[in-house]
């Protein structure tokens, strides 16, 4: 269900004094999109669905690295320059400056979504549920970092992990609040409990050391409530002393 809130327009300059805003009760993951597919077509395994998004993950990333677009029933996904400069000579640049004497510049290249427009005309059909006036603080995680091993996608038991993000300050006295990882595959949850940095904008902590290997989704869970997002991560079987 879409939730529909008005708020505070905080922008400098505007023009009124309230904005509406969003939320999705709920968000749906790969792994749980795999299972409906399977679910919806007694044709298709669960592990052929898993398979041809695989291919359909691998495929999109090698067109999207060209610079070209992917064109879907929904819409058209693409990569997108955008930025600011301070004259005409100045050359586009969005890698990131490793000198920290380099002037820092806007210059960055995302991922673009333009809906199609027929798509675009169902969406104005859905139906939301109406909040009213809210000052809401949403709790988003935007990376997760294995901070003993650098450059590194996964995680062992006992490595510190470095979350970063909005509003996810958690009181880990309280057993109800922190970071959470639920198995993907066994759907037991785990409680992270050793905590060095508990902030609003970052959190670091232990992982448990008796974890078992696996993929897990993180979440955190805060006094306003469950974070909007999660993030898959993969934690390695223990290495041997």
């Amino acid at each position: 269900m879409l939730e529909v809130y008005m708020t505070n327009n905080n922008f400098p300059n505007h023009k009124k004094p309230y904005v509406f805003r969003s939320r999705n009760q709920t968000i749906y993951t790969q792994e749980e999109l795999v299972k409906m597919i399977a679910d919806y077509n007694s044709t298709v395994t669960e592990t052929d669905a898993i398979a041809v998004m695989k291919a359909f993950e691998e495929v999109f990333n090698r067109i999207i690295a060209r610079g070209d677009g992917v064109k879907l029933f929904m819409g058209t996904f693409r990569a997108g320059a955008s930025g600011t400069a301070e004259s005409a000579e100045e050359f586009f640049s969005p890698k990131p400056k490793v000198d920290k004497r380099t002037v820092k510049h806007d210059h960055k290249i995302s991922l673009i979504f333009e809906p199609a427009a027929s798509y675009a005309k169902d969406l104005l059909l859905i139906p939301f549920k109406w909040l009213g006036l809210e000052k809401l603080c949403y709790t988003r995680i935007s990376s997760v970092k294995n901070v003993l091993r650098e450059n590194c996608d996964y995680f062992y038991p006992s490595d510190v992990i470095e979350i970063k993000g909005t509003f996810i300050k958690v009181r880990p006295k309280y057993n109800e609040e922190g970071v959470f990882l639920l198995n993907n595959k066994t759907h037991e949850k785990y409680r992270l409990n050793q905590y060095f940095r508990a902030t609003r904008v970052t959190i670091a902590a232990f992982l448990p050391a008796d974890i078992p290997s696996g993929e897990y989704s993180l979440f955190i869970e805060t006094e306003k409530g469950t974070s909007v997002n999660s993030i898959v991560i993969e934690i390695k079987k223990a290495l041997s002393n």
